[in-house]
């Protein structure tokens, strides 16, 4: 369904069939406005699940925006430290739970300045299936400045976005 959604798509295969997507929307996509983003916009997704990737490049996407993808924390890291002065990343959507280097220790790593020291302040969502009582204190906890529940409801990417990204009073520009 999460795929559909993303994809704008009105059929779906099942078992070798190609079946409608009905039409009473609930599985229409909700209506995404790109904004003008500042300039220098760069987002980072730590993710190792490929549909959860491939939903969340689709929502950023239909926001006017791109993603790079790590698939754990230690590569998330190498990526940040790695990103040139010019090209460091501005945000990052952080799973919390994944192979080598969960998101709860890649934040903290982060903060510590493991992945250098200018990324030591970026802003971290986390984006977790973790949704009970707690869970969103043990990601600020962390190190993560903010947090998102899966699946992700469009509308409310859209509105973190524009709250980390469009700061300081900027409105966002349609």
């Amino acid at each position: 369904d999460a795929l559909v959604v993303a994809s704008g798509s009105r059929t779906v295969q099942q078992n070798g069939a190609t079946l409608e997507v009905p039409h009473n929307g609930q599985h229409r996509p909700k209506t995404l406005t790109a904004h003008r983003w500042p300039a220098q916009t760069r987002l980072l997704l730590v993710e190792d699940n490929r549909v959860n990737q491939m939903v969340v490049r689709s929502l950023l996407k239909r926001l006017g925006l791109a993603v790079d993808v790590a698939i754990n924390g230690l590569e998330a890291l190498h990526l940040l430290e790695a990103a040139p002065q010019n090209q460091a990343y501005t945000l990052v959507f952080m799973d919390c739970q994944m192979p080598e280097l969960d998101g709860y220790e890649a934040s903290r790593q982060i903060g510590e300045g493991i992945a250098s020291d200018r990324n030591r302040d970026i802003t971290i969502i986390a984006m977790t299936a973790n949704a009970m009582k707690g869970d969103k204190e043990k990601c600020l906890e962390a190190g993560m400045n903010d947090y998102l529940a899966k699946p992700i409801d469009p509308k409310a990417l859209s509105e973190m976005l524009q709250k980390w990204l469009l700061r300081q009073g900027d409105q966002p520009q349609v």
